[in-house]
């Protein structure tokens, strides 16, 4: 299977490749460093995906969350929703980006595989582009990048899948005592146990 693996930043990859590059290979696998944000994040895999034919999206990285998680658990995402997009005012649901989906679902083959991982729940992910500290109208993981990996996976229809290591809980300010060393090995960890099970 050739995978991609994609990261918004070094430190979130550095013990799966320190290579500086942007895109470093490794027999079939790719490891995709987009840089934070969503358009970043949508120009770099965008541009991947035009040159390489790969079986599967994975996106793992750091993300907060808004609900009932601890830091450093180790969530699979369901679903993915952007939660700065609202176009209401013309009758469009909240989150909805006019012309596409309400949200993105993970390709439902690796998140069987995935959730059979020790110690990993299910969470829904949030992306926009600002870093949350306050309470928010819904419940799950945010981060900057992933709705819109997910958004390119559905024009280029290829399978993907979101793992999100929680580096911060809304209303605990825990990202600012986040151990970034063991959350970047917890993630090469989690790469080398889905090479396992895919």
């Amino acid at each position: 299977m050739n995978i991609v693996y994609v990261f918004a930043m070094h430190d979130e990859r550095k013990y799966v490749t320190n290579n500086e590059q942007a895109c470093v290979q490794d027999g079939n696998d790719y490891y995709l460093k987009t840089g934070i944000g969503k358009v970043n994040a949508a120009v770099m895999l965008t541009k991947f995906l035009e040159h390489h034919d790969v079986d599967a999206i994975i996106n793992i990285g750091f993300a907060g969350s808004v609900t009932h998680h601890q830091v450093m658990d180790m969530i699979v995402i369901d679903e993915a929703y952007f939660h700065d997009v609202d176009a209401t005012l013309f009758g469009y649901p909240k989150y909805k980006v006019p012309g596409m989906p309400i949200s993105y679902k993970s390709d439902l083959n690796l998140l069987k595989k995935m959730t059979k991982l020790d110690n990993i729940k299910v969470s829904t992910l949030y992306t926009g582009d600002q870093f949350i500290t306050q309470p928010m109208p819904f419940e799950g993981v945010v981060d900057m990048e992933g709705a819109s990996l997910y958004q390119v996976a559905y024009f280029y229809h290829k399978p993907i899948i979101s793992i999100k290591l929680i580096s911060d809980v809304v209303g605990q300010h825990s990202y600012q005592t986040f151990d970034l060393e063991k959350g970047s090995q917890a993630i090469a960890n989690m790469v080398l146990k889905l090479k396992e099970v895919l």
